[in-house]
């Protein structure tokens, strides 16, 4: 199966995001090599979180849900997988995306503005 989509990519603080387009070819992948790729996000996005949290006490341990990081639509990761969203929302479609930004997200997303 081959899966085709755009991100939006912002190199360096301050600059405005550029598309990319991409193209996966799943063909010959296995669930263990599907775990293997989310294994690799998920602890990503778990040191970025760390990195960015600074106050309370640095985690020893941390427990994930697999299916809950998959639901979690937060970008974390440096490229950021643009969501498909209706080309019109509706005002609680909207107050439900903001509410899913970082504020340093919102920030950034009143600097596009």
């Amino acid at each position: 199966m081959i899966e085709t989509f755009k991100i939006l990519t912002q190199r360096h603080k301050g600059e405005s995001h550029r598309q990319t387009e991409v193209t996966i070819d799943w063909s010959g992948v296995s669930e263990r090599d599907l775990k293997v790729l989310a294994k690799r996000a998920i602890v990503y996005n778990l040191q970025v979180h760390i990195q960015k949290c600074l106050e309370g006490p640095f985690p020893t341990e941390v427990k994930i849900s697999a299916a809950e990081a998959a639901a979690d639509h937060t970008p974390a990761m440096r490229i950021v997988f643009a969501p498909k969203v209706p080309r019109v929302l509706a005002k609680d479609q909207l107050d439900e995306l903001l509410a899913r930004l970082t504020p340093e997200e919102l920030k950034e997303l009143e600097g596009m503005l």
